[in-house]
């Protein structure tokens, strides 16, 4: 009977302490949903939630690399040759206005400030050498392979930091940026097909004028014997 009761206790024991090992064991790394969310949640209470190495690289390359694909998308509106080059170009212009804003609002609320040394190179970025010397006839063709260079660049940096950024804020921008950028390298793969093919229809005078009428920019055909044309022929007449 005595031993039957020893037997017992040290049963007893032996749960306990198995339980008590459980309790104080160290907590295993979640899964990665799991992250976003208590990044998420540390955001909202207005806790820092923390910037890394790669974050940070990834926050100055993005201004830097931006900054340049403006400066050319905006050549690209005055240089263009035919409509559908200044429309992407024009696009471009839009959509990276709108993503440098955003990288610098968020730079600035995970605590990212940029130096006055930073700031200026910002400032003064501009468009590439061989863009601004091009010809024009040249221009659409290395405008577009520029675009498709420097798209197919932006994608793989922004697709690494979606997959393994550590701040969540900076994290979701990368993952909601990188489908527009994906379309911009696709719709810029169709745009040279065209140009190089010859498709694309030239840009108007009136494009590349507004503030001039088209009627006002177009040659009307004269009369060689009086010097006229038809239309100055119908106002005398009428």
């Amino acid at each position: 009977m005595h031993k039957k009761t020893l037997m017992v206790s040290a049963l007893s024991l032996g749960l306990a302490g198995a339980a008590f090992a459980q309790e104080g064991a160290a907590p295993t790394q979640g899964s990665a949903k799991e992250q976003d969310t208590m990044g998420a949640e540390a955001t909202k209470t207005g806790e820092p939630a923390k910037l890394g190495r790669q974050d940070k690289k990834f926050i100055k390359t993005v201004i830097e690399d931006n900054g340049r694909e403006l400066a050319n998308a905006k050549l690209g509106v005055e240089k263009a040759q035919t409509q559908d080059v200044k429309e992407y170009a024009q696009k471009m212009v839009d959509d990276h206005t709108k993503t440098g804003e955003e990288i610098t609002a968020i730079s600035s609320q995970v605590g990212m400030e940029l130096d006055k040394k930073e700031k200026e190179k910002e400032m003064n970025i501009s468009a590439d050498k061989q863009l601004k010397s091009a010809s024009a006839k040249d221009f659409d063709k290395k405008f577009m392979e520029a675009m498709i260079k420097d798209h197919k660049k932006m994608v793989t940096l922004f697709e690494k930091q979606a997959s393994e950024g550590e701040n969540p804020r900076v994290r979701d921008f990368a993952r909601k940026t990188v489908t527009a950028l994906r379309d911009h390298q696709q719709m810029a793969s169709r745009v040279l097909e065209d140009v190089k093919s010859g498709r694309g229809e030239p840009v108007t005078t009136g494009e590349q004028n507004p503030g001039m009428g088209t009627d006002m920019q177009k040659t009307k055909p004269m009369d060689p014997g009086t010097g006229m044309t038809d239309d100055s022929k119908k106002d005398i007449q009428e």
